[in-house]
Parts: structure tokens; sequence; C-alpha cells
């Protein structure tokens, strides 16, 4: 199957509601305190990774924490927006500049990380990201 983008639908909207709601929920059991959608939140998506309250076996949970990732970027980052992309795998949230076909895939990059047992640091992949999706975004102005 060729891989399809199209907008999220309202049901699309409600999971990546969910899954923001699984991490607050996270948060507030294991930091005492809620999510507050700015970069703040970027080191406390650390702090649960710095305790292991989820390990590589957590995908689901890792994933939630991707989403707060992606939000953090649409945020961050003026003209990306949510995506849905569909293939023979199933159907992906994504970041994308609209016009443009630069996919960026939030949701699996720091439960990939993870699984493979290697370091994540919240903090530096987002301004590294920050900083390449800015790029990209001058050189298709």
């Amino acid at each position: 199957m060729e891989q399809r983008v199209s907008e999220p639908t309202p049901e699309d909207l409600q999971d990546l509601a969910r899954r923001f709601l699984v991490v607050d929920a996270l948060m507030r059991l294991h930091l005492g305190r809620p999510l507050l959608r700015d970069t703040t939140d970027l080191t406390a998506l650390q702090e649960l990774l710095d305790l292991g309250v989820l390990d590589a076996e957590r995908t689901i949970e890792l994933q939630c924490l991707g989403v707060v990732f992606g939000l953090l970027l649409v945020e961050a980052v003026e003209g990306l927006e949510w995506t849905i992309v569909e293939d023979e795998l199933g159907r992906t949230p994504a970041l994308h500049f609209a016009g443009t076909s630069l996919l960026v895939f939030p949701v699996t990059m720091i439960s990939k990380r993870v699984e493979e047992g290697e370091p994540v640091h919240v903090a530096a992949l987002f301004a590294r990201l920050c900083a390449s999706l800015e790029e990209l975004k001058r050189r298709a102005d």
C-alpha cells in the first residue's frame, strides 16, 4: 500500500488528547505536577525516563510521551501541524508543514530510543529537531 497523508479525523484528535492525558496522569503520580504545555514539560518527560517509570516494555506509554513531545514541537515551530499517515502498517500521527511532503514522526522518537537501549536526552533532541525544522522551513521559502 502506498503511503497516504490526510488531515486528522475527530477520532484521531481524541486519541491524541487521550494520550496527552496518560502522560498528565503519569506526571501527577510520579512528579506531583500536571503537564503545562510549555517547554518545562521537556524536563518532566526526562524526569519520567530517568526515574525508570517507563521501561522498554511499555511502548504505548512511551509513545504517549512522544505525543506530548509532538505537541511541544507544534507550539515551538510555526507552520507545523498534525497529520495522519496511513500505510500497510496502519494509521500513524505525524507532523508536517502544510504544502510540503516533509513528515516528522514524534510519537515514536522517544519509544524507539528507549526500546533500543539508547540514552534519551529529551531537551537536546527537541532543540536539534527544532533547529533542523526551522532550517528546512527557511530553505522551502
